[in-house]
């Protein structure tokens, strides 16, 4: 698939929302994690490493990769309103 967007596309934006560094969304993920490996999807999420690796591998060529670290909390109403969304 992101060899044939290379041809159609100008520009891709791969964005992965990492749990980690925010307790409660950690928290989240791995219920999450759990759940779908329990139904026979794995639900992963990849490091940025993995992401720049793949995108080589189908010839994209990389602008720019990078680590946005945590700087606040998820509030609760928006990961209970994430969680509602998800069910």
């Amino acid at each position: 698939m992101l060899s044939a967007l290379k041809e159609v596309a100008r520009y891709l934006i791969v964005v992965e929302p990492s749990p980690y560094g925010c307790k409660l969304y950690e928290k989240f993920a791995k219920i999450w994690r759990e759940a779908m490996r329990s139904i026979g999807r794995f639900e992963e999420y990849r490091p940025l490493e993995y992401w720049v690796r793949v995108l080589k591998l189908a010839g994209l060529k990389i602008r720019n990769a990078k680590r946005v670290p945590w700087q606040y909390p998820v509030p609760f109403k928006v990961l209970e309103s994430i969680i509602r969304s998800t069910i």
